[in-house]
């Protein structure tokens, strides 16, 4: 399943809280929050999810992020549509959350919510369809 591989990094019960450099996803967080445009967003997006990639040690991981990101983004970015920033950066702060936490379980659910909100978002803009009144779902 896409959601176990992408997550299989954030298992390792040492790993996030550890490994991962706190201050520069706190930044990417923050970047993204204060981006007033879809470039500066994404490169926000990008550092983030490098660095979760790194703190995972996992060459698989990188390898699936990286074709997985190429693929969602390339060919939306050039589509109009309005970002969904809040739900996105919220997401995010859940990742960050359970990895500062040093909470591998929290941080591999919170990344595959993180991932199943952005697929469905992605959808509806390829449908055509309004972004507006898509709630995210809590656990």
């Amino acid at each position: 399943m896409a959601d176990d591989v992408l997550t299989e990094g954030l298992g390792d019960e040492a790993a996030p809280g550890e490994r991962a450099d706190i201050s520069s996803l706190e930044q990417s967080v923050s970047d993204m929050e204060g981006s007033s445009t879809r470039p500066g967003f994404r490169l926000a997006d990008s550092h983030f999810h490098a660095g979760i990639v790194t703190a995972s040690r996992s060459p698989r991981l990188e390898e699936v992020v990286a074709q997985a990101r190429g693929e969602f983004f390339v060919p939306t970015d050039a589509l109009a549509f309005e970002e969904q920033i809040e739900v996105s950066v919220q997401g995010h702060e859940e990742v960050l959350s359970a990895v500062i936490a040093k909470d591998a379980e929290a941080a591999r659910t919170a990344m595959g919510d993180h991932i199943e909100d952005t697929r469905v978002h992605f959808h509806r803009v390829l449908k055509g369809k309004s972004l507006r009144g898509t709630v995210r779902r809590r656990r």
